[in-house]
């Protein structure tokens, strides 16, 4: 959820991080766009659109990402085979839309969701009005009337419904929080640690120090991200977005080869220990 995408790194590497700045609320806002008009129509936000309403495009968005976030819940427990009782840790859970939804699903598992994210820290308390209002103002939007519908239907309070801590994994203090946090004490394990669109804002030295932090507090541990598929891909791969394919698939511009973050071309090559969940492909698990 990402991460956010201060997702998983540690405070005192943050600065190094080659590809994403998560103080910057612009990371958020340019890499998460939806078309507003559309989620009334296929989701229920509202069965009418006005007459002539203008197209809004909205950003990170709770409203909007809650969507999203319900099918990630949905699938992940179907391909992980979740079930209630389990612990399950969210590493880089954004303000904790993921948890929400699966709280849904399964009322008896314990979560825990946490990110370091300066952005996320800061605003998960705060409700949406004054990115909204960028937003319509950026649209054109200027109706009173028009603008009180959308924040009507779009606005949904603050951010965080759930506990989001300020913990990174990388020490042995911040592990033992999260596991604390799941009610799990001596050398008991979560179930799972699975993070949501993480490793994208990552080089690879941080995925693997990511990956071997989630190992240390969980018995199994899975990633839910897009990985590129050329066929389908409306861009080609680059900066400053960390690619990499779902199988071993060569990039498809010479330009990665040129990156020194970029020391592999697929996820399951990286992290061959950890599971794979790729919505674009259906949510096939590798």
């Amino acid at each position: 959820m990402g991460h956010d995408k201060g997702k998983g790194k540690s405070k005192g590497r943050e600065k190094r991080m080659p590809i994403v700045d998560t103080s910057d609320p612009d990371v958020y806002r340019l890499n998460y766009v939806t078309e507003a008009n559309r989620l009334w129509y296929n989701h229920g936000l509202n069965q009418q659109i006005p007459v002539g309403a203008k197209k809004l495009r909205i950003n990170y968005i709770r409203s909007a990402r809650l969507i999203r976030a319900k099918q990630y819940a949905n699938a992940l427990v179907r391909v992980l085979g979740l079930s209630n009782g389990m612990t399950i840790a969210l590493p880089g859970a954004g303000f904790g839309w993921l948890e929400e939804e699966m709280q849904v699903l399964l009322p008896t598992a314990k979560f825990a969701s946490f990110d370091t994210g300066v952005f996320v820290q800061s605003r998960k308390g705060l409700d949406e009005t004054a990115e909204l209002d960028a937003n319509l103002d950026t649209d054109g939007i200027t109706d009173p009337t028009e603008r009180a519908t959308w924040h009507s239907r779009l606005i949904t309070g603050t951010r965080s419904k759930v506990i989001v801590d300020d913990e990174d994994l990388q020490t042995g203090n911040s592990r033992r929080a999260i596991l604390t946090r799941l009610e799990l004490s001596g050398r008991d394990l979560a179930d799972w640690s699975i993070s949501e669109q993480v490793l994208p804002w990552l080089d690879d030295a941080d995925c693997l120090s990511f990956s071997e932090s989630q190992h240390l507090i969980a018995n199994n541990v899975a990633h839910l991200l897009t990985p590129f598929l050329p066929s389908k891909a409306s861009e080609q791969e680059k900066n400053p977005w960390n690619w990499k394919h779902q199988d071993s698939l060569a990039p498809t511009t010479a330009l990665l080869e040129a990156l020194p973050w970029y020391t592999t071309t697929s996820w399951k090559d990286l992290l061959p220990n950890d599971l794979i969940v790729a919505p674009s492909f259906h949510y096939r698990t590798v």
